[in-house]
């Protein structure tokens, strides 16, 4: 824990420091590099600069279509009951609005981790609901899992990089 909140407040320092930041450099510091690269990479030009602050909502914008496609398939699929799908809907929404949430604090007390990830714990309880819910749906939607899961791990770098 103490080394999570060390890396983290190497980050915030890094990133107030530097005013151009590439893709690998941003996820050079998370807790899986590699992924975080792969989960970007679709999103932005090669040398495309992004302060830290965009990047949070870049990578929960990227949380809330994988929510979204989660959702898309569940609908897609027989005998899936309604209130699945709903629930999985409202994630998504609750996903959504916490984007607007962290471009507030963002603006009111700057990129602080006391302030924004205050606002990332929020979306993990999000994200943790929703795979809770897909879990039960049962083997025939172990795609959507899949798409939970990717929406789950990328809050949590959503989280490495404040």
């Amino acid at each position: 824990m103490a080394r999570f909140a060390i890396s983290l407040l190497a980050l915030l320092v890094l990133a107030s420091y530097a005013s151009a930041t590439t893709l690998e450099e941003v996820c050079k510091g998370t807790t899986n590099a590699t992924y975080c690269v792969k989960l970007l990479q679709p999103t932005v030009m090669p040398d495309t600069d992004f302060n830290s602050t965009l990047w949070h909502k870049m990578v929960i914008s990227r949380a809330v279509t994988r929510a979204m496609m989660a959702k898309d398939f569940m609908a897609r699929l027989p005998n899936v009951p309604k209130e699945n799908t709903a629930a999985l809907s409202a994630c998504a929404h609750k996903l959504r609005q916490s984007i607007k949430l962290l471009r507030e604090a963002a603006a009111e007390y700057g990129v602080g981790p006391a302030n924004v990830t205050g606002t990332l714990d929020r979306v993990s309880a999000f994200q943790n609901a929703c795979s809770g819910l897909l879990k039960d749906v049962g083997a025939a939607m172990e795609q959507v899992r899949v798409h939970a899961n990717e929406a789950a791990a990328a809050t949590y770098i959503a989280k490495d990089l404040i």
